[in-house]
Formats: C-alpha cells, structure tokens, sequence
C-alpha cells in the first residue's frame, strides 16, 4: 500500500527534479501540468463530495460547482417552466383574436 502522507520537502525535491527532466520553463507551466495531469482525479474527487460527503455544506457546494460547470451559474439561468397568470393568458389571447 502506497503513502499518500504529504512530505512538503519530498514533493518540493521531486518538482525541482521534475522540471529538468519535463523541461517546464517556469512555476506556472509547471502549476498548469499539475493540474491537466491531474484533472481527472480531481473532478471525481468533487463528484465524490457532492454524494457522499458527510458535511451537508460541503455536499450543497460541491453539487453547485457540479451543476455550474455544466449549465452555467444558477443565478443566469433562466427559470425552467414559468406558467403565465390567468390574466396575460386572456390579454394574449385576445391580441391574437384581435389580430
């Protein structure tokens, strides 16, 4: 079984190491690696909060980033179905008639 433990120096070791051999020109190509090799895990890791987290925030948080990710902020968006009152209805209808 593998240590996942967070050792700062080890890992700050290996990025110098790693920059020679990835040839990354500098911290921000090298942040930008990171995280396309590591984007998988890391969205699974936020799915994985948005269902089975047992802070009920950290749940509502994760879904919303979830949900924003792919339809857009939740505050843009339109409604899904807004039914029209009694009264437009009767003022469209007869508009129509009238026209």
């Amino acid at each position: 079984m593998s240590d996942h433990s967070w050792d700062a120096d080890r890992v700050l070791a290996s990025l110098v190491e790693e920059r020679t051999v990835m040839e990354d020109i500098n911290e921000r190509d090298t942040a930008e690696r990171i995280f396309r090799e590591n984007l998988a895990i890391s969205a699974q890791a936020i799915c994985h909060l948005a269902s089975f987290s047992a802070n009920e925030r950290t749940r509502l948080q994760a879904a919303q980033y979830v949900v924003e990710r792919n339809l857009g902020r939740l505050q843009d968006a339109p409604p899904l179905h807004v039914e029209k009152d009694p009264f437009t209805k009767l003022m469209e209808e007869c508009m129509n008639v009238a026209s």
